[in-house]
């Protein structure tokens, strides 16, 4: 099943990916900030999708960063290729935006702390 979303998930709009994997039921995407593995499951009148990724803090050499750990999974409404690569794309996306944000905000609060 994953080999048949290897083109419609990265003809999706995913920025800076440097690495996919697509064998059996498992897809591997990686980019700089994180690594995605998601596991396909085929139920009856559905696909679930369960991701787990590791977030690692981008920051200079030489300086102590943070990695972080998230799963969940999501209902695919279709098993169509194109839908499920568009809702993987969403998912891999999404992810990233708030992983950002709650970086932004952490980085927010440890300024606050030092004034």
């Amino acid at each position: 099943m994953a080999v048949r979303l290897a083109h419609p998930l990265l003809s999706k709009s995913i920025p800076g990916v440097f690495s996919a994997s697509f064998i059996q039921d498992l897809i591997k995407v990686s980019v700089p900030e994180a690594d995605f593995t998601v596991r396909l499951s085929d139920g009856p009148g559905r696909m679930r999708l369960e991701f787990t990724a590791v977030f690692r803090e981008l920051v200079q050499a030489g300086q102590p960063g943070g990695t972080w750990w998230n799963s969940w999974s999501v209902d695919a409404e279709s098993r169509d290729a194109e839908h499920i690569g568009e809702l993987l794309a969403s998912e891999l996306n999404k992810s990233r935006r708030k992983f950002a944000e709650a970086l932004s905000d952490a980085q927010c609060w440890e300024c606050d702390e030092i004034l």
